[in-house]
């Protein structure tokens, strides 16, 4: 039940390494699936770990 934890934008942004700013965005276009809590968003942390896992995943085209 770990991985069903609960992530602020700010945590998983330090997971990523990028500004919570990003993970907002990418939560508000749906590149990564959140969940909101009264007006705050949250991540679950499976799917920030499929998100880092899943190579095919949009946010990293620009890397390629």
């Amino acid at each position: 039940m770990e991985d069903e934890k609960l992530l602020k934008p700010k945590e998983a942004a330090e997971i990523l390494n990028v500004s919570p700013v990003t993970i907002r965005y990418w939560l508000r276009t749906g590149k990564l699936p959140g969940v909101k809590v009264s007006n705050m968003w949250r991540v679950r942390k499976s799917d920030l770990k499929k998100m880092i896992f899943d190579v095919n995943q949009p946010w990293q085209e620009h890397k390629k």
